[in-house]
């Protein structure tokens, strides 16, 4: 029998090809959630069924079975990016700027409820959920790498999951908008938006600080990919400088901001491109997660027991 790359031998009564199996498939973690479950519900009925040893032609089939299954499930999640999709990924953001702007053009009352003025529109949402996703993308990777050699590289997908999850609860005003709780005194006074949030203080919207910021992030997420030059698998600079096709959720963002700096032009729009911006960092936290699931495939194909099995490339 032959697990996802893992060559065992199905011995009626060897319960311990079992176990084989199964430590040898801790990566399980790192693949699609149902993919552990199905492991270990395999497992299970393995050693049930291998421990029978009147049942030589059950445990026959049976591993049969695990094998179909299994490599199934892992060609499902297993695809690496092809350049048509590099290609998607890298022209949705204009696609869904076009929708904007001809939403905006055709119906602007229905605009303005999409996206919305000042952090009241659907999109609000839309960002919370892109950056709570990627803060738990990135706590996955980071537990992934904690448990591996890379001890440095699992502290900067922690600050960038710590990051999303920040901007996340700032998206609602630490649940503000859900509990809709009267905004302290204290905090009223300061805020410009009257709300429970930092982003709003009024010193920062006095000196243009958020501006700044968004200006930054956005021009490194353009232009970081430059300075890639294929860099290994999860170095730092592999995990810290976005891959080309996700420049396009920051390019936007930064010529809209630069140009409101000095101009300030298209002040009722922030929350259009910021949302582009969201769908950046939900990629980024997916394209590491998935940058980790191959790096733990690669580690088990390059195991000692698996020589000469071909290694597997993002």
């Amino acid at each position: 029998m032959r697990l996802s790359g893992i060559s065992t031998t199905c011995t009626v009564g060897r319960s311990g090809v079992a176990s084989t199996i199964w430590s040898r498939s801790c990566w399980w973690f790192y693949l699609k959630p149902i993919e552990g479950a199905t492991v270990a519900l395999f497992r299970y009925t393995y050693c049930s069924v291998a421990n029978d040893e009147e049942t030589p032609c059950c445990c026959a089939l049976h591993c049969q079975t695990i094998d179909y299954i299994y490599k199934q499930i892992t060609k499902m999640s297993s695809h690496a990016f092809t350049t048509k999709t590099k290609f998607l990924i890298f022209t949705t953001p204009f696609l869904f700027l076009l929708f904007a702007g001809v939403t905006f053009i055709i119906a602007p009352n229905i605009y303005l409820k999409i996206f919305g003025i000042l952090e009241l529109g659907l999109v609000e949402w839309v960002q919370f959920g892109c950056y709570i996703l990627a803060a738990i993308l990135g706590f996955l990777t980071f537990v992934a790498l904690r448990k591996s050699s890379l001890k440095f590289q699992s502290y900067i997908v922690l600050m960038f999951c710590l990051g999303c999850a920040f901007v996340a609860l700032e998206e609602i005003s630490y649940g503000q908008h859900i509990f809709m709780w009267d905004t302290p005194q204290q905090i009223a006074s300061i805020n410009a938006q009257k709300e429970t949030n930092l982003h709003n203080l009024a010193v920062i919207m006095k000196y243009s600080i958020h501006i700044r910021a968004f200006i930054l992030v956005g021009w490194f997420g353009s232009l970081a990919w430059i300075f890639r030059q294929k860099p290994k698998t999860l170095s730092a600079k592999d995990i810290i400088l976005p891959e080309w096709y996700l420049a396009s959720f920051f390019l936007p963002l930064a010529v809209f901001y630069t140009q409101m700096f000095f101009f300030g032009f298209g002040n009722n729009h922030q929350e259009t491109f910021e949302t582009v911006l969201s769908f950046g960092f939900l990629g980024i936290g997916f394209v590491n997660y998935r940058k980790v699931k191959w790096y733990f495939l690669n580690q088990l194909h390059r195991s000692p027991n698996n020589t000469g099995r071909k290694s597997i490339h993002p």
